[in-house]
């Protein structure tokens, strides 16, 4: 029985779990026969030794055909703010203004293995607000609710300008809190010193 390898057809068709096949597989100019077999397993899913089962020349056509679904691929320099997905409207979220819950469910997520958990946090139900309860506590909106459908119908165009997004948001941050730290150290500093000059000062006399 043959594997029915399918390939998306348009960049609208990637979606995050093609994320593997930019991420993990080696593009170079002229690729290796090894290169393409690999690219065609991360982006597909199919087994490698399935793919080495075919022939040389259908490795190449089927190779040629992902490559078309990259056509007109272009990361935009901010994310799209609202988003539709499977009739459900979507906002990003704004780490600056959301709850504490969410930066501690942000650190807790496996940022390297699973993009699926960290594109739920990166859009939220429009409307409501992350950690709200309800009147047993029970808490709204889960990311367990809306991680099927960001993982069916979020494109990988979407989640990787939002990835970017936030990566470069939490970096400039981290930055401004680093800053901040060392001015108010360079602070407790100079006031310690000015204490220790007055109190040399005091005892003197």
């Amino acid at each position: 029985m043959s594997t029915l390898i399918k390939i998306p057809k348009h960049k609208k068709d990637l979606r995050i779990k093609h994320y593997k096949a930019i991420k993990e597989s080696v593009l170079s100019e002229r690729p290796t026969l090894s290169e393409k077999v690999v690219f065609l397993s991360d982006l597909t899913g199919t087994p490698l030794h399935e793919i080495k089962k075919l022939g040389k020349k259908d490795v190449e056509l089927l190779y040629a055909t992902a490559l078309l679904s990259f056509a007109g691929f272009k990361l935009n320099d901010s994310p799209p703010k609202e988003i539709e997905l499977d009739g459900k409207m979507f906002e990003l979220i704004d780490p600056h203004k959301v709850a504490t819950g969410w930066h501690i469910d942000f650190s807790n997520t496996d940022l390297v293995n699973d993009p699926v958990r960290k594109a739920c946090l990166f859009y939220f139900p429009k409307g409501c607000k992350y950690g709200e309860t309800d009147e047993n506590g029970n808490l709204l909106h889960p990311i367990k609710d809306r991680k099927e459908t960001i993982e069916q119908h979020l494109t990988l165009q979407a989640y990787m300008e939002a990835d970017a997004f936030f990566l470069s948001k939490l970096h400039k941050s981290i930055k401004l809190q680093v800053t901040r730290e060392r001015a108010a150290m360079k602070g407790k500093n100079i006031r310690d010193k000015v204490k220790s000059l007055f109190g040399r000062k005091q005892s003197t006399h």
